[in-house]
């Protein structure tokens, strides 16, 4: 895992130097990068949302059952 995280590293600091315009490409990826780390990060909130909901569905149905018997 720390390998893919430094071979990428490596090969920006490699292309920096070249010109303005490599370093464009690089914040735009970074850009689009953040973008798809905000979205993951929604997806993510919605998910524990949903769970959060899921709980409370179950703990409301064993309240039930548990008042019916």
């Amino acid at each position: 895992m720390p390998f893919l995280l430094l071979k990428p590293y490596t090969g920006l600091t490699r292309s920096l130097p070249h010109s303005v315009q490599s370093a464009g490409m690089g914040a735009s990826s970074l850009q689009s990068f953040a973008a798809e780390m905000q979205q993951k990060a929604l997806v993510q909130g919605v998910v524990s949302k949903l769970t959060q909901i899921g709980t409370n569905i179950v703990s409301v149905a064993h309240l039930l059952a548990g008042s019916s018997s």
